[in-house]
């Protein structure tokens, strides 16, 4: 989609975002809710900017012989939930053990960052980002933990800083109970701050 598309295609966004304000009953007319429209579409556009990008690539290395366990955590993620359009957010932990390849730590954030830009729910998330990290490292075992506050549960008043989690075994932390226990030892609790 070209610039020129992509904010035509923001401005009609922007006028049905204003008649759904209206037919609420609500003011947009007001000096304060003049660009409320505006905004709102630009913010859900960049919630949901990764429809419409390719996927970007882990840039991988050699792994240094005899490698041991490789942990990740804390990365902040912010997505926006496909059934009630109100964000989920939280932390991303990853922990594997290498086969021939590593990757930079950075690329990891932005391969989060990624996949969490478009509706969906946690659990299709955590499943596309191991996937993901699996076809680029094809780790001998992967564990995925996504933590998070989910807002459809919390602005309904049905459970404030509530905790959902998923995870993603591959490789051996999918097939050996052994491998999969060690990782979930090394990752320790979740926790949102």
């Amino acid at each position: 989609m070209s610039k020129l598309e992509s904010k035509r295609n923001l401005g009609i966004a922007a006028e049905h975002y204003r008649r759904f304000i209206e037919a609420m009953g609500l003011d947009s007319a007001l000096e304060s809710a003049e660009k409320t429209a505006q905004r709102a579409t630009e913010l859900i556009a960049m919630w949901t900017s990764s429809v419409n990008e390719t996927s970007p690539t882990l840039s991988t290395m050699p792994a240094p012989a005899n490698s041991g366990w490789i942990g990740i955590e804390h990365i902040q993620f912010y997505s926006y939930c496909e059934h009630d359009m109100v964000p989920f957010f939280g932390i991303a932990d990853l922990i594997f053990l290498p086969n021939e390849k590593i990757a930079g730590f950075g690329g990891f954030a932005r391969f989060i960052d990624y996949y969490s830009r478009k509706p969906q729910i946690q659990e299709q998330l955590c499943q596309e980002i191991a996937d993901a990290i699996d076809l680029h490292l094809q780790p001998k075992a992967l564990l995925l933990r996504l933590s998070s506050r989910q807002l459809c549960l919390e602005m309904r008043g049905r459970g404030a800083g509530i905790l959902c989690t998923s995870y993603a075994e591959r490789g051996l932390c999918s097939s050996d109970p052994q491998y999969l226990r060690i990782a979930q030892e090394r990752l320790g609790k979740a926790s949102i701050h």
